[in-house]
């Protein structure tokens, strides 16, 4: 098992995109750019997923409790 940190330095200082256990990893660099992907270990439970779905939910539970909050602020 690997372990993989992500931080990107945008100019106001470092921010840690990633930080876990990967699978897979693979790195390409060229005079255009880097590239990087990881796959995450496959639950068991059924539970967890790809950084996209984590990603997804936390998305959607955020906009879930925006439209919550709009809709009593509108009663």
């Amino acid at each position: 098992m690997k372990h993989l940190t992500v931080i990107y330095n945008p100019g106001t200082g470092p921010l840690q995109l990633f930080d876990g256990q990967v699978e897979e990893l693979a790195f390409a660099d060229s005079a255009t750019g880097v590239k990087f992907e990881a796959r995450l270990k496959k639950p068991a439970s059924g539970q967890g997923g790809t950084i996209f779905d984590l990603i997804s939910k936390a998305s959607k539970a955020s906009t879930q409790k925006m439209v919550d909050e709009k809709r009593a602020e509108i009663k």
